[in-house]
């Protein structure tokens, strides 16, 4: 694109190009185009010409490589995906061989409670402190199972109350007031003594 027809002519169409516009938006640039519009001499009208060459193969590098770099990203996630979905874990790869959109996997079928039995919920094993100990022992079943669930298995509360069966209301309270019972049993009043476990 050149200025050529648009100094000798003067279009009102063509200063509304958005190229144009912006290219006239630099102040650089507008003191060429009223320099060549007070003098329309040829040395002014180069100037203006190749300022306007150069910018615009500016524009079209920067139009380029924004261009590559969309397609690239595009291409980048397709190989991502595509090696995503072949190498799938076993667990999560889906059952039915029919693409629906929420497929179900071999994940979602094993449940928390079939890999642990009873024998799991002991954390007794983990204290050292024989008063600690002793309370622990102290606690109810319930009260157990969620202090093992959240610190030996890593579960939240939304978790534990789903394993369980109780809502997140009784897990919270058991699992505070286990807490305070240990907590108590290192001397402490129950709040801010930081129990070892």
């Amino acid at each position: 694109m050149e200025l050529k027809n648009l100094v000798t002519g003067v279009n009102e169409e063509k200063l509304n190009n958005p190229i144009v516009v912006n290219f006239l938006e630099q102040e650089s640039n507008q003191l060429l185009y009223e320099r060549y519009k007070l003098n329309p001499s040829n040395t002014n009208k180069k100037a203006l010409d190749r300022r306007f060459k150069e910018y615009f193969r500016e524009i079209k590098l920067i139009s380029y490589i924004n261009k590559l770099i969309y397609h690239y990203s595009i291409d980048f996630d397709k190989k991502v995906t595509a090696k995503r979905d072949k190498f799938q874990l076993t667990l999560d790869k889906p059952m039915d061989t029919d693409k629906s959109t929420s497929p179900i996997t071999m994940r979602d079928t094993i449940s928390i409670k079939d890999s642990l039995d009873e024998t799991d919920f002991s954390l007794q094993e983990f204290i050292s402190n024989l008063d600690a100990y002793k309370t622990w022992r102290k606690l109810n079943t319930k009260q157990k199972k969620i202090l093992t669930l959240k610190y030996k298995y890593q579960m939240n509360d939304k978790e534990v109350s789903e394993f369980m069966g109780e809502s997140k209301q009784v897990v919270s309270y058991n699992h505070n007031k286990a807490l305070l019972e240990l907590k108590k049993s290192y001397g402490g009043k129950g709040k801010n003594v930081n129990c070892e476990l």
